[in-house]
């Protein structure tokens, strides 16, 4: 990864590294490391009928190397739609997620963005551990908003602080994230009527002020 002698990055241009592509993807495929996807797979098997995606459309946001994909293919989606903005990352999940009905495309998850399925024909959108990289993740969220179908369900995981407004994270490795106001996101998921039906907090361990912490959501849209 980065030394203390290299420039800051910023954490999307960092996961276009091919070494650090190739590294997370060493990391995630174990069984256990990709934890936020694997989280939610437990939650919605918990929650709904096993037949209740089968057949129906995923989209991934920020897929990576498409760790999170295969893990939540446990539901038997019929289609699944990756989207990244690395190209080391994309040819990886390529290859992971071989045999499996995948789409993958590149995208510019820094800028605003539009995703090329139609309003409300998508059944599940997740957004797993790519956020933090995001100054400004709610158009990520209008996008899956817009995407899912009534009853249709997303899974984010975000780094939320306790203040108003976005903070810069420069990790020890001088890579540079973000992390999100709670209020400003939760309200978001709200006005969009979404219901909480799942939700986690985890530490992080880069420390930082203002204090702040990961956490997962599964919403339903109503």
């Amino acid at each position: 990864y980065c030394n203390k002698k290299q420039k800051m990055i910023n954490a999307l241009d960092f996961y276009s590294d091919k070494f650090v592509a190739r590294s997370y993807y060493q990391y995630a495929k174990i069984p256990g490391n990709c934890g936020f996807a694997e989280t939610g797979l437990n939650w919605i098997q918990s929650s709904f009928n096993k037949e209740f995606f089968k057949g129906k459309s995923l989209v991934d946001l920020g897929c990576g190397p498409g760790t999170s994909i295969k893990v939540l293919s446990e539901l038997k989606f019929g289609h699944y739609y990756g989207v990244d903005g690395s190209e080391p990352m994309l040819e990886i999940a390529e290859i992971y997620t071989r045999g499996l009905p995948c789409v993958y495309k590149q995208i510019d998850l820094s800028e605003e963005f539009r995703l090329e399925q139609g309003d409300g024909s998508v059944d599940m959108v997740s957004i797993c551990s790519v956020s933090n990289a995001i100054e400004n993740p709610l158009f990520a969220l209008r996008e899956s908003s817009r995407v899912l179908k009534k009853d249709g369900l997303l899974l984010a995981s975000f780094v939320l602080n306790e203040t108003k407004e976005t903070a810069t994270i420069i990790d020890p490795d001088d890579m540079i994230s973000y992390s999100h106001s709670n209020n400003e996101i939760i309200n978001f998921i709200y006005k969009n009527k979404m219901c909480v039906i799942g939700l986690a907090k985890y530490p992080i361990a880069v420390s930082m002020s203002p204090k702040a912490i990961d956490v997962l959501l599964l919403c339903q849209k109503q």
